[in-house]
């Protein structure tokens, strides 16, 4: 069988027949006609996980793992998913905000506009109707108090806070043993902040 028979744009399909072992991990050679580099490969199967696969000459390859009981039978062809070039983002490298549906910073809404989203959400919320005029009026005195996105809760310092304790020493606890099983992660931490400070 001819695999670069018929490919549709963007598909991912096996390169050939791969037999992967119960509880064994196995790399798979995928082909499709896609372009060179650091590509998005988007799965279709549940056991094969979506990621970012380096792609050359329309070939990459795949790392997967047989969870199942029985062998798994990849064969020559098998639509395994579609290329994509979307932008991966890893919270690991890329500092993401701390809501990641908000992956793009979105503008500050001004006064009125604000005020006018902020009444279409109450009013598209609320199960009595509309919004009182009162309630509208104190919408429109105080909007700048109101956040109507989440990347305007930040925009604020009014939390600002400062604990004054006066001469009072700090507060100390006593000390209690570490589990056995974090010890070593606890060991590292306690290393990093000596070389911290």
């Amino acid at each position: 069988m001819d695999v670069t028979k018929d490919l549709l744009p963007n598909m991912a399909y096996s390169e050939r027949r791969v037999v992967v072992a119960p509880g064994k991990a196995a790399t798979v050679q995928i082909h499709g006609s896609f372009r060179d580099g650091a590509c998005v490969f988007w799965s279709k199967s549940p056991r094969i996980e979506s990621g970012v696969c380096q792609v050359n000459q329309d070939n990459a390859e795949l790392s997967v793992i047989n969870q199942g009981l029985g062998s798994w039978v990849i064969d020559q062809g098998e639509d395994l998913g579609t290329w994509s070039a979307e932008t991966w983002i890893d919270p690991r490298i890329v500092d993401a905000p701390s809501d990641m549906m908000v992956l793009q910073q979105h503008a500050v809404l001004q006064d009125a506009e604000g005020t006018y989203t902020l009444v279409d959400i109450l009013n598209e919320n609320r199960k009595a109707g509309d919004v009182p005029e009162e309630l509208h009026r104190v919408i429109e005195e105080y909007n700048d108090v109101f956040a109507v996105s989440d990347t305007e809760l930040t925009q604020t310092n009014l939390v600002t806070h400062d604990i004054d304790a006066g001469r009072h020493p700090p507060i100390r606890q006593k000390t209690g043993p570490v589990p056995h099983g974090i010890r070593a992660e606890v060991d590292t931490m306690l290393r990093d902040q000596k070389k911290c400070d």
